[in-house]
């Protein structure tokens, strides 16, 4: 018990405690958790035993607390100012289901639930790392990039090292190296070779080394040399030559205000690693040489020999079983780390020093090709060959803290940057991807497509965190770079990913959103912030790793408490308040598209692409309860319509409209554009079996019905009528449907005649005749006029919109049938996609794909 206290304790501390930047109507919405509403802190540990025990003291018929109960025990833990209208809405948010009581279970999986989606939720505020758009910058360089290094400014009297000015040093293969600006601006262009051509020998890569202003840069003839500015520009001043072996990559780091040393590093194609490390503090010239207007030449025996002063050689010999791809110097354990494409040898990590610490290999599955270091947070990320990152706590090189998944080609080039939290990586295929740390989630990716960067691979990177940008270079140079977009010309948007619905909860004042990338969020009415968000909503395991299913509906429950969302067939119920999947309603025929849900006295209605009705119960604490109604749609079934008490409608592609009784389960009617204006009666309906009452419920009949017919025009109303004249039950029903079939046949062919012809003599507009015959009659929405009489033949309680953006108005009534309809757009293949209408039925408004939203009065 002291430990769950304790729990609860940091977690209200954390919530009123946690300062993140983002708006002040965001913060304030945010400290309206449940846990935030009370004023929990270390010592109160006996407040929060008086209120367990006031949850186990509650009556064994309710299970829990009611809501009365509950404000009463609260309320000794309520901060100030917190009304009483916020204690009942979180008691509602415990219970979704409207059972009139919580447990302290309910209670304490709730807060626990709604804080760590508010933690994930928060992560998401923040600032994008990078625009979504690359931008590509001129160079005069004829061959791909090798090295991109930052000569940053050191003040000569603190010795402070500022990373956020200074300027870019950038070495092409040929052997051309160019500077630019902080704001990345060219300066100048110098060929290393001193001929003015490019330089028949591959350089590879290139080093700045701050403490003097050198460059240092290594090719395939087993040199390094090291340049310095000045007047007439760019000139070798120290050449060190006849290398063991060739160089595959340096790295330097300097400490000048505490270690007073600089330590230069380079891996070689034997595996091998060798470190030179020069003295600051005497301010000894380099190798122990000052700097002539010459070049001075250097051998590497006399290095290893220790002839040159204020420098001292180690060698690391064969450490890694091939090439070494990247080394680094880690201060702050004064050890050295490096990688190699080995699976045995992957990454190395040995002690400058003889100390305590021997040298180890971390443990891998396959060879490393790039990794970065993070010394604040003491964090190794190791980009390998199974596309994947994994991290590693230094001291602890046999275990793996955690791997992050996303990429679909071995990574080659990965960097941390420890101020935003963030991990930039980068792969075979040109891929940038973006992961947050501590939740190992890609937060951002750019594709190969955006890069624009050629077939070539990208061969350097540099991430600049104090500039917010990261200059990739490859056949191309391109920067990504952070830009704060101002004005009232910002594209705002709620999701990444097209909105599958937005429905709103009037209990809580809240909009809840859902994506096809399966996100789905929460927000304020009132202030539009957003206060919850859960992602993954629907997922399924893809090549060994979890991906996103698209959503394909969203609905929610009568008490608009709960969330029901689908995706392959899979129905899942939420309660969107905190995040939690209540339940998972396997489907009769998996990867089935899913169109609509409603939820009418705790049944839930489903169709879709089945063509079918399934019914589930909406019971809690029973068993579920799974019914498919018979097929009688041909086509798609694109949504469902309920009129109380016991009515549903289902709509199809074709045009085609249903009417079922929820009770018996039989349809009542048809009623199709395509095919007649009047509604088609079903056989239960004509036969006076269990469906003959299916209207009986509703009020109003027309007064006229018990009139002689129309000739083509049969009633389920009148069928006592027709079955006495025709003298027996049998006979009247054979010769009732003999006449039907025969009328319909007729009416079809006549319909048809006419159509052909008029479509034959013009391919203008169709009349709405001849229109009603094609799939411009899809039904795509529909609405029941609550307010109307259910059954009047003059009028219409059905309104049908699809196709063509064509509106529709039908009656129930036998005689009644389609009264109406009107064309919105004179457009082609756009349709009316969302309707509805107030309580009174004065108003329709409609919404196409041309995204216009039409408010017609009277139209009813």
């Amino acid at each position: 018990m002291s430990d769950l206290i304790h729990a609860i304790a940091t977690l209200a501390q954390n919530e009123r405690d946690v300062k993140v930047k983002i708006e002040e109507g965001e913060i304030k919405e945010f400290l309206r958790g449940t846990i935030s509403i009370m004023d929990i802190k270390e010592n109160c540990a006996t407040q929060l035993d008086e209120l367990k025990a006031k949850f186990l003291k509650c009556r064994k018929e309710l299970g829990g607390l009611d809501i009365n109960e509950f404000e009463e025990a609260v309320t000794p833990l309520i901060s100030k100012g917190i009304s009483r209208n916020q204690i009942l809405t979180t008691f509602q948010k415990m219970d979704p289901c409207d059972e009139g009581a919580i447990s302290w279970n309910d209670f304490i999986n709730f807060a626990i639930e709604e804080h760590n989606k508010r933690i994930q939720m928060r992560a998401t505020m923040y600032e994008m790392p990078f625009s979504p758009e690359a931008f590509k910058k001129k160079h005069s360089h004829s061959d791909t990039f090798m090295a991109i290094s930052f000569m940053p400014t050191v003040d000569p009297v603190s010795l402070h090292v500022d990373w956020g000015n200074g300027k870019y040093a950038l070495l092409s293969r040929e052997g051309v190296m160019s500077v630019w600006t902080a704001t990345m601006k060219n300066i100048s262009y110098t060929y290393l070779s001193g001929r003015g051509r490019p330089s028949p020998d591959w350089n590879l890569d290139l080093v700045t080394m701050y403490h003097n202003g050198f460059v240092a840069v290594a090719n395939t003839l087993r040199e390094i040399s090291f340049f310095d500015y000045n007047m007439q520009g760019w000139s070798r001043k120290y050449w060190l030559r006849d290398l063991e072996h060739c160089v595959t990559k340096m790295n330097y780091w300097a400490g000048l205000e505490k270690e007073k040393i600089a330590v230069l590093l380079w891996g070689d194609t034997s595996g091998s690693v060798v470190m030179l490390e020069f003295e600051l503090s005497q301010r000894t010239p380099l190798f122990g040489i000052p700097v002539k207007e010459y070049c001075i030449e250097l051998h590497y025996s006399d290095l290893v020999k220790g002839l040159y002063k204020g420098v001292t050689f180690r060698i690391f010999r064969n450490v890694h079983s091939d090439w070494v791809k990247q080394v680094r110097y880690m201060p702050k354990t004064t050890s050295i780390l490096s990688c190699c494409a080995d699976n045995h040898t992957g990454l190395f990590m040995t002690p400058t020093e003889p100390t305590k610490r021997k040298a180890c290999y971390f443990t891998t599955m396959k060879g490393i090709l790039s990794f970065d270091y993070s010394q604040n947070i003491n964090l190794v990320a190791a980009a390998s060959i199974d596309n994947n990152i994994w991290l590693y706590n230094p001291y602890v090189p046999h275990k793996v803290i955690a791997i992050m998944e996303g990429h679909t080609r071995p990574i080659t080039h990965v960097k941390i940057n420890e101020e935003e939290n963030y991990l930039l990586s980068v792969d075979m295929g040109r891929n940038v991807h973006v992961f947050n740390i501590t939740t190992q989630i890609t937060i951002m990716r750019i594709p190969s497509q955006v890069l624009k960067m050629g077939f070539y691979p990208i061969n350097a990177v540099y991430l600049n965190p104090e500039r917010k940008m990261c200059i990739l270079g490859g056949s191309s140079l391109v920067i990504l770079k952070r830009r704060r977009l101002e004005g009232l010309n910002v594209e705002v948007r709620s999701h990444d990913e097209k909105l599958v619905a937005a429905l709103y909860s009037a209990p809580y004042e809240q909009v809840v959103s859902v994506c096809r990338g399966a996100v789905i969020r929460v927000w304020d009415i009132n202030t539009g912030t957003r206060v919850m968000q859960f992602t993954m909503a629907h997922s399924k395991k893809v090549h060994g790793r979890m991906v996103p299913v698209e959503i394909e509906c969203a609905a929610l429950t009568d008490n608009k408490k709960r969330l029901f969302t689908a995706a392959e067939g899979v129905v899942k119920i939420w309660n969107f308040s905190c995040g939690v999947l209540l339940r998972v309603l396997e489907p009769c025929q998996p990867h089935q598209r899913i169109n609509s849900i409603v939820v009418a006295k705790s049944i839930i209605y489903i169709t879709g692409w089945s063509k079918n009705i399934t019914l589930y119960s909406d019971f809690k604490g029973e068993e579920l309860v799974k019914k498919t109604w018979p097929q009688k749609h041909n086509e798609d079934c694109l949504g469902l319509c309920i009129l109380e008490p016991n009515l549903i409608a289902s709509f199809s592609y074709d045009g085609q409209i249903i009417v079922w009784s929820r009770e018996t389960t039989e349809s009542y009617c048809r009623m199709s554009a395509s095919f007649g204006h009047r509604p088609e009666l079903e056989a239960a309906v004509t036969t006076g079996g269990k469906g003959a009452n299916i209207m009986g419920t509703a009020n109003g009949l027309d007064d006229n019905s018990d009139e002689g017919e129309e000739e083509g025009e049969d009633s389920f109303m009148t069928i006592g009528k027709h079955l006495r004249k025709e003298g027996g039950w049998y006979r009247g029903l054979r010769a009732l449907k003999k006449r039907q079939i025969e009328r319909q046949k007729r009416r079809m062919a006549k319909e048809r005649k006419d159509f052909t012809a008029k479509f034959k003599k013009k391919k203008k507009r169709m009349n709405m005749q001849g229109l009603s015959l094609v799939y411009e009659s899809a039904v795509e929405c529909m609405i029941f006029l609550e307010s109307r009489k259910a059954i009047d033949s003059h009028t219409a309680t059905i309104v049908a919109a699809g196709a063509e953006c064509w509106v529709r108005f039908w009656s129930l009534h036998p005689k009644g049938g389609l009264l109406g309809q009107f064309n919105s757009t004179r457009r082609k293949l756009e349709s009316i996609r969302c309707m509805t209408t107030d309580k009174e039925n004065e108003y329709l408004l409609t919404g196409d794909t041309m995204g216009h939203l039409r408010v017609k009065l009277g139209a009813l």
